[in-house]
């Protein structure tokens, strides 16, 4: 090999060397962009994990309480009801107890507190000092 192939050749490895590094600085800067991408949606999934958390606790809080409403609308209703164990079935029964329970006692819980008390229903232009009165001597 006489010195031009030799320069020639030195001249193409350099050339090869060259595109290498730069193709390592993309790659290089590539891998920072990725790796803030990584930081950020770790970031995002923490809230999204924490969110989740909160959610069901939200769900559990809002199932139980569909659970204590059913009861006290089948008991206003003098009706047996067996409560699903999804959340779905206890809002579709929840909905269907509500709207027995309305079209029952158009008045609400009010109406349904006196069909159950025999003594709300005393004529309301009464003071109460006389109804308390009239107890009284009926119990003597």
């Amino acid at each position: 090999m006489n010195l031009e192939a030799a320069l020639a050749k030195v001249s193409e490895l350099q050339a090869s060397v060259d595109s290498k590094e730069a193709t390592i600085v993309e790659a290089q800067a590539e891998a920072v962009t990725l790796k803030a991408e990584i930081v950020t949606l770790k970031a995002t999934n923490d809230a999204l994990a924490k969110t989740n958390v909160e959610l069901k606790a939200d769900q559990e809080a809002y199932s139980a309480y569909l659970d204590g409403h059913i009861g006290q609308l089948s008991t206003a209703l003098n009706a047996e009801a067996i409560v699903p164990d999804d959340l779905e079935g206890k809002k579709a029964l929840h909905t269907k107890l509500q709207e027995k329970f309305d079209a029952k006692f158009p008045g609400g819980q009010t109406s349904a507190n006196s069909a159950k008390n025999p003594e709300n229903d005393v004529n309301a232009d009464v003071p109460a000092w006389r109804v308390n009165l009239q107890k009284r001597k009926g119990a003597q």
